[in-house]
C-alpha cells in the first residue's frame, strides 16, 4: 500500500473518532477529499471554526486543509496550518510528518528530520514516517542511516513496493549495487507496472557495464510509458556502447525532445558523434552542454577534454575561461585550465591558476605537486622544492613525489638527499615490487618485438659476434627506452634491467641461429637429393 493512501486511511480514522453532530456532518465528510482541494479546504475551515468538535478533531481539519494547500503547491500556508494543528494538539503525528514532508519538498532536509522525528516519538513503528524519514537522509548524504529507516519500514509494510525502490536508491549511493538490483526486482515483483524500477534497474547495468541488459529494461520500461526522457537517455548511451551510433543518437535526440534540461543527454549524445567521426556535432552538443548549464562542472571539464585530445590546448584553456567566468569559486576549474595551459606551454599562466586553485581549496596534494613540476620546467627549483615538500607532506607514503624530489635534488647537487627519498620511494613504493618488476619485464621481452629483432639479427647477420652484438644491443634500446624516465630515477634496477634486455636479446638471436642452421641443412640435404636422382 502506497504511503499517501495509508496516510489518508490513519488521518479518517482520527478525524471520524469521535461521533460530529449533524449540522456539520457533510462538512466533516468533504474535509479530506483531496481530490477536489478547493472545496476540501472550504470545508475544512468551517471545521476549524466550530465550537462543536473537540480540539483533536480541529487539529486533524487543520491538517486536512494544510494538505490541500500542499497539493496545490502553498507550501507556507500548508505549514503554517500545520503547526496550528501542533499547537492545538502536540501529540498529532500526522501533522509533525506532514510538517516534515512539506519541509523536506522545500529543500530543507535536516529540518524535516527533525519533524519526521517528533512524529516517530508518536508512532514508533509507522512505515510511512521512517520511509518518509529515510529518504530526508537520503537527500543529507546520510545514507546508512538512510538505509536503516527504509529496512524498518519494510519490515512494517512488506509488500510496498516504493520502500524497496527507495532502498535501492540507498544502496546504490552505497556502491552496493547488487543489494540495490535485489531491492529493484523486489519492487518490480510488488508493482510489475512501474516503469521507474526498471529505469533504475537499467541504470545500474549501465553503471556496470552491462549494455545489453540497461538496453533491455530501459526498453521494457519504454514499452510501459513511452515518454520517459530518463529511458532514453540511458538506452542511447548503452547503445553507444555496442556500437550502435545511429540508433544511439536517435534515442538521445528523444531524450532531449522530451526534457531539453537533461544535461547528461548532450555529454551522452557528443560522445555518440565523436564515435562517429562527426567531431563537429559533438563539439556542438559539448559547447551546447557548457552554455545552457554553466554551472555544470562536468560539461566544462568534457569540452576541454575535447579540444585537448586533438591537440587543441589554446582553445582548451579559452573554454575554460568561461567556465571560470561562470563560476570564479570553484578551484577545479582554475586547475583544469592550468592543466590545459600547462599542455599548450603557457607555463607561467599555468602556475598562476594553478596557485588560484589552491587558494581556493587548500591542500590539494596533486596540485601542489603539479605546481612544482612547472616550477621546476622554469628553472624555479626553490619554488619546485617547496611545492614538492608540501606535496610529501599531505602524503608521505608516495613513492612518486618522493622520486621526483629525488630527481629534483639530483639536478641541484645534493645527491645525499637524492639518496634519502630515493631509499624511502623504495621502502614504501607504490609500484610494483622487485620480484613483480622482473617478472612482468622478462615475460613481455619473451612476448614482444624482442623476438623479432632477435631472430632477424641471427638471419640476417652472418658473423655470429655481429649478430649477437647487434641483437642484445637493439633488445636492450627497445625495452629500455619507453621507461628511460624511470629508471633514471631507480638506479638500482638499471644494470639489472640492462643485464635482462641483453639476455632476452642473446636468447632469440640462438634461436634465431637455430632456424637459420635448420633452413640450410634443410636446403643442403634437399639438393643432396636432387643431385643423388640425377
Amino acid at each position: 500500500m502506497s504511503r499517501p493512501i495509508l496516510l489518508s486511511m490513519v488521518l479518517l480514522a482520527i478525524f471520524f473518532g469521535s461521533a460530529p453532530r449533524a449540522d456539520i456532518s457533510e462538512d466533516l465528510r468533504a474535509c479530506p477529499d483531496t481530490g477536489n482541494p478547493i472545496m476540501a479546504e472550504a470545508a475544512c475551515t468551517r471545521t476549524i471554526t466550530s465550537a462543536q468538535l473537540p480540539t483533536a478533531q480541529r487539529a486533524m481539519a487543520y491538517v486536512y486543509r494544510g494538505d490541500t494547500f500542499r497539493v496545490r503547491g502553498n507550501a507556507a500556508q500548508a505549514l503554517a496550518d500545520y503547526d496550528a494543528a501542533i499547537a492545538l494538539d502536540e501529540a498529532n503525528a500526522a501533522a509533525h510528518h506532514y510538517r516534515g514532508y512539506v519541509l523536506d519538498e522545500l529543500g530543507q532536509p535536516r529540518d524535516a528530520i527533525e519533524a519526521y522525528t517528533r512524529a516517530l516519538v508518536l508512532r514508533p513503528d509507522d512505515p510511512s514516517i521512517l520511509a518518509s524519514r529515510g529518504s530526508a537522509y537520503l537527500n543529507l548524504k546520510e545514507i546508512d542511516k538512510a538505509v536503516t529507516d527504509y529496512t524498518a519500514a519494510i519490515a512494517g509494510e512488506p509488500d510496498d513496493a516504493s520502500n524497496f525502490e527507495y532502498r535501492a536508491r540507498a544502496y546504490r549511493g552505497l556502491r552496493d549495487r547488487e543489494r540495490a538490483l535485489a531491492d529493484l526486482a523486489t519492487a518490480a515483483r510488488l508493482d510489475p507496472q512501474n516503469s521507474d524500477v526498471l529505469v533504475a534497474r537499467a541504470s545500474i547495468h549501465h553503471e556496470q557495464s552491462q549494455w545489453q541488459e540497461a538496453v533491455t529494461d530501459a526498453t521494457q520500461a519504454l514499452s510501459r510509458r513511452p515518454g520517459l526522457a530518463d529511458a532514453f537517455n540511458v538506452r542511447g548511451d548503452a547503445l553507444t556502447q555496442l556500437g550502435a551510433y545511429e540508433k544511439a543518437v536517435a534515442d538521445l535526440t528523444e531524450a532531449l525532445r522530451l526534457d531539453p534540461g537533461m544535461q547528461v543527454a548532450y555529454i551522452n549524445r557528443a560522445g555518440a558523434y565523436e564515435k562517429m567521426k562527426r567531431d563537429d556535432l559533438a563539439r556542438a552538443d559539448y559547447e551546447a552542454a557548457a552554455r545552457l548549464f554553466p554551472m555544470w562542472f562536468t560539461a566544462h571539464r568534457k569540452l576541454a577534454e575535447f579540444f585537448t585530445e586533438r591537440g587543441q590546448n589554446v582553445e582548451a584553456a579559452a573554454s575554460l575561461t568561461r567556465s571560470i567566468d561562470a563560476a570564479p569559486d570553484d578551484a577545479r576549474r582554475w586547475a583544469l585550465r592550468a592543466e590545459a595551459r600547462a599542455e599548450a606551454r603557457q607555463t607561467e599562466q599555468a602556475i598562476t591558476d594553478y596557485t588560484t586553485a589552491l587558494r581556493l581549496f587548500p591542500g590539494h596534494v596533486a596540485w601542489h605537486a603539479a605546481r612544482g613540476e612547472l616550477h621546476r620546467a622554469l628553472g624555479n627549483h626553490s619554488a619546485a622544492l617547496t611545492d614538492l615538500d608540501e606535496a610529501i607532506r599531505l602524503d608521505p607514503r608516495s613513492a612518486n613525489y618522493l622520486r621526483q624530489r629525488a630527481s629534483l635534488h639530483r639536478a641541484t647537487g645534493n645527491p645525499d638527499a637524492a639518496a634519502a627519498d630515493e631509499k624511502r620511494a623504495g621502502e614504501i613504493s607504490d609500484g610494483p615490487t622487485t620480484g613483480q618488476f622482473l617478472l612482468f619485464m622478462a615475460l613481455g621481452l619473451l612476448m614482444s618485438w624482442s623476438a623479432a629483432i632477435g631472430v632477424a639479427a641471427a638471419l640476417l647477420i652472418r658473423s655470429p659476434v655481429a649478430g649477437a652484438a647487434v641483437a642484445a644491443a637493439c633488445v636492450t634500446v627497445y625495452s629500455l627506452w619507453p621507461v628511460r624516465d624511470i629508471l633514471l630515477e631507480a638506479d638500482v634496477f638499471i644494470l639489472l634491467d640492462i643485464g635482462l634486455s641483453t639476455f632476452a636479446g642473446l636468447v632469440w638471436w640462438l634461436i634465431g641461429r637455430a632456424l637459420r642452421a635448420a633452413v640450410l641443412a634443410i636446403g643442403r640435404s634437399g639438393s643432396a637429393a636432387s643431385n643423388g636422382v640425377a
